[in-house]
């Protein structure tokens, strides 16, 4: 397993197709609604308070466990409890392993109708959840009262916070560009320009623009975007990045990593609302990573031409953050220094 939409997956057949204990098959099934909650296409928003009534039951049951009581996160042994039924199809550790991923799934509203949904598992999970919780029952309970999650609440509030300035500029640069005055212009041919550029491609250029940000927009905007931990990528070193996504992922999820967190915890929320168009631009422009900040983005015909910039991720991400006034002098000067000349294919 090595994505979201797969665990969701799973976590979908278990809820149809398995039991768990007497009572909390009739919780699940008419209190928490958890059928009517995993729909095949992403999380339905409307049943999302059946998350939060699957951690009160669970911590409410395990009130008398150190590990409970402080950090929540509920006892393995609660999980495993809430699991067990004979009669049913399927393997006790799959349907504990769904009870403990539901645990560690969050709806952050944020206005109007935007939703954010956050799967913030146990940091002691090196892997997904369905291939850490596996027998025998002893180690299952050991796994499952791991309570730690890779990201805070406060951090799952900076989340949805970057959205909606992510889905502000992009809504900004769709405004600016139907109607695109010379100084709306003038940064576009800032960004994407090399030193052949002409008049026409700055025309074709806003255009491609307009209705790519504008898909950009629809993604941000939608109530089934999910923001996720990737354990293996996160064990294996990518914790220092800032964030990927899959491309073709049936379902919308951005993994943030350990650089997207930093950023938004010393107060640099821009660096994760132009993050998260970034990677919203690989989903639904179809973008590449060509070049990085890192590496200059400043456009040339010897280093990232006009016809590359344009498919540029980051370019795409620092054009929305500059158009709508909230890059620095030094960070464009940084970012746009003199280009070497290589790109990443």
């Amino acid at each position: 397993m090595k994505k979201f939409s797969e665990a969701y997956e799973k976590a979908l057949h278990v809820i149809t197709a398995q039991k768990f204990a007497d009572d909390w098959q009739g919780f699940l099934q008419n209190q928490a609604r958890v059928k009517e909650l995993l729909k095949p296409d992403g999380p339905d928003s409307t049943q999302a308070d059946g998350l939060d009534k699957i951690r009160k039951k669970i911590n409410d049951a395990s009130h008398h466990t150190l590990v409970a009581f402080f950090v929540g996160g509920g006892s393995g042994e609660k999980f495993v409890e809430a699991s067990k039924n004979t009669a049913s199809a399927g393997k006790l550790e799959d349907r504990a392993a769904t009870l403990k991923m539901l645990y560690h799934f969050y709806l952050a509203k944020q206005r109007g109708a935007q939703d954010v949904w956050v799967y913030s598992p146990p940091k002691a999970f090196a892997q997904w959840i369905y291939d850490e919780i596996k027998p025998p029952e002893k180690t299952m309970v050991a796994r499952l009262g791991k309570a730690k999650e890779v990201y805070s609440a406060g951090e799952r509030k900076i989340m949805g916070e970057a959205l909606l300035l992510a889905l502000n500029w992009s809504l900004n640069v769709v405004a600016k560009l139907g109607d695109a005055k010379d100084d709306s212009k003038k940064i576009i041919r800032k960004w994407f320009a090399d030193e052949n550029t002409t008049d026409q491609q700055i025309n074709e250029a806003t255009e491609k623009l307009k209705t790519g940000f504008q898909k950009i927009a629809n993604v941000a905007n939608s109530n089934k975007l999910i923001f996720s931990d990737e354990p293996l990528d996160r064990n294996k070193g990518g914790w220092k990045d800032w964030a990927f996504v899959y491309k073709t992922e049936p379902l919308e999820v951005i993994y943030l990593q350990g650089a997207f967190l930093k950023s938004g915890n010393s107060g640099k929320l821009w660096m994760c609302a132009l993050t998260i168009i970034h990677e919203l631009s690989h989903r639904a422009v179809n973008t590449r990573d060509h070049r990085y900040d890192s590496d200059g983005l400043k456009p040339s015909t010897g280093g990232l031409p006009y016809s590359k910039a344009l498919e540029n991720a980051d370019t795409w991400a620092y054009f929305a953050t500059d158009l709508a006034g909230k890059l620095s002098n030094s960070d464009s000067g940084r970012v746009l220094a003199r280009p070497v000349s290589h790109f990443y294919g």
